[in-house]
């Protein structure tokens, strides 16, 4: 099966016989009996890609864009590891859990429907792409529980030194009240109509820079947000879309930015504020403190993990 794998070089779609088969695909990696296509890293980095879209030289652009295309590749491999595991231990997630953790999360949030489409496309996801991203954390959580929980301590003094050292990085650290103009782009738009909506968001962009009102403006053309003045809240990094946050995080307090390309659209920003994180005290053990430090020791203890799974694996790149 492993031979028949990586000896697989494109994915074709059949018809009568080899000469009517059409490529429209191109296998990237073999991970054990699994294949990773072009086309699946391409829509794991899609952020990432636009980012690199932006760079004016074409060749630090074709390299900004290899090296983006390595690096989710590392992380679907990884994952792809991962869920073999699960199955190899039978560890499954059935959709009533998945309905039931969507439900608490909108409990939690005070949503209804109308907020959860709201979200959803302001994430660029639909339903069925939201729930599958569930059923994959719910499918760690497991895999945690049987093969990494038990690897990991923590005492009080690690979270008290842990609490000292977030609050020293805390010191120059800020979040930012933000706010947002978003034109969507339709699903398979042209590309003349796609840069018909990015001209759009630039006069946008320049009458709020000129001094009108981002509310105003938010109210009159964002598809998302509007009837709140676009308002994204307080945006903490790590928060957005990556090229979304660095464009906010990049303005003066009180800026306008953009356009910036996302799954929903065309994106005018505003950083209304910078919020300054209150700072621990750290003269006692924080919960919230032991959780960040258990969640970052998780994470190192999956990554040594995953690193052993490739020691044992058969893998393939061809990137």
């Amino acid at each position: 099966m492993r031979r028949l794998a990586a000896l697989i070089g494109c994915v074709v779609l059949g018809a009568a016989g080899p000469a009517a088969a059409e490529i429209i695909d191109r296998v990237v990696a073999v991970v054990n009996d699994e294949v990773v296509t072009l086309s699946e890293v391409e829509d794991a980095a899609a952020g990432a890609l636009r980012e690199a879209e932006a760079e004016s030289d074409p060749v630090a652009r074709q390299q900004k864009r290899q090296r983006q295309l390595r690096a989710f590749l590392d992380l679907i491999i990884g994952d792809k590891l991962v869920k073999q595991e699960a199955a190899k231990a039978r560890i499954v997630v059935r959709e009533p859990e998945v309905e039931a953790h969507l439900d608490r999360v909108m409990q939690q949030q005070g949503w209804g429907q109308p907020q959860l489409q709201q979200y959803l496309l302001a994430q660029g996801l639909t339903l069925a792409a939201f729930k599958e991203q569930v059923r994959d954390q719910l499918l760690q959580r497991k895999v945690v529980g049987r093969f990494l929980r038990d690897k990991i301590t923590l005492t009080d003094r690690d979270v008290l030194n842990y609490c000292r050292e977030k609050t020293t990085e805390a010191a120059s650290s800020y979040a930012v009240e933000a706010a947002h103009i978003v034109l969507r782009v339709p699903e398979g738009a042209s590309a003349a109509e796609d840069a018909a909506l990015r001209r759009k968001a630039e006069e946008i962009r320049d009458r709020a820079k000129a001094g009108e009102d981002f509310a105003a403006l938010a109210g009159q053309y964002s598809e998302i947000g509007g009837d709140n003045g676009g308002a994204l809240g307080t945006v903490n990094k790590g928060d957005l879309d990556p090229s979304l946050e660095k464009a906010i995080f990049g303005l003066p307090e009180g800026g306008v930015g953009g356009p910036v390309r996302t799954p929903a659209g065309y994106h005018v920003v505003r950083s209304v504020s910078r919020v300054k994180k209150a700072a621990s005290t750290c003269d006692e053990v924080d919960p919230e403190m032991r959780n960040a430090l258990y969640q970052e020791r998780l994470r190192d203890a999956m990554a040594d993990w995953i690193g052993d799974l490739r020691k044992k694996a058969f893998i393939e790149v061809r990137l």
